[in-house]
């Protein structure tokens, strides 16, 4: 396969990764643009210990979970996903 220029590369992003998942927050995610910048964003937000929440709104929880600190959680079961 030949790998587009980045700025024409969603559509292939898109067939690739709907191949490995159909979860409805990976299939919200897909519905953007600029997939890999975005993907790219988010991992160096998280690298850097900053939420990358701002960042994936169209693929977020409906709610945040709460634990017994306060501190909230995108997925109670992914408590590495730390929403701040």
């Amino acid at each position: 396969m030949n790998v587009p220029p980045l700025g024409e590369s969603d559509p292939v992003v898109r067939l690739l990764v709907q191949s490995i998942s159909t979860h409805p927050r990976v299939l919200a995610w897909l519905a953007t643009d600029g997939l890999i910048r975005n993907f790219t964003v988010v991992v160096g937000n998280i690298a850097d210990g900053r939420t990358p929440a701002r960042h994936l709104r169209d693929a977020q929880a409906n709610r945040p979970v709460q634990d017994r600190r306060g501190a909230e959680w995108l997925d109670d079961r992914s408590r590495q996903l730390r929403a701040i």
